[in-house]
């Protein structure tokens, strides 16, 4: 079936017309992809930046940690050492009352 050239060329305009309007909304959609790829990439880069915050925080208060446990070692080590010293004087201690006690005797049968 042969066509006429004047129904060649409305299909030709019609398939043009087409074209161009699958042209506009491919354009649509590709803004649309770079407007959402723009905002993914900011959001991204926010979200780097506050990991790269938190981990420096996280790094510090590891630090600090480490300080506070090594001071708390320290501190345990000096209470027991000081606990180990006051066992030890403590005959001494109780000693010593008894000699104030047995003075305070004797002084008073002196009276």
């Amino acid at each position: 079936m042969i066509q006429n050239p004047s129904m060649r060329m409305d299909n030709l305009f019609y398939s043009l017309k087409e074209l161009q309007n699958e042209k506009v909304c491919l354009e649509q959609k590709l803004h649309e992809q770079k407007r959402t790829r723009h905002s993914l990439e900011q959001e991204l880069e926010q979200v780097t930046s506050k990991y790269s915050h938190i981990q420096e925080k996280h790094m510090r208060m590891s630090e600090t940690l480490a300080v506070a446990q090594q001071k708390v070692e320290q501190s345990m080590k000096t209470f027991m050492s000081l606990q180990a010293e006051i066992e030890r004087n403590r005959p001494k201690v109780r000693e010593a009352k008894e000699e104030i006690e047995s003075e305070r005797n004797a002084q008073c049968q002196l009276l």
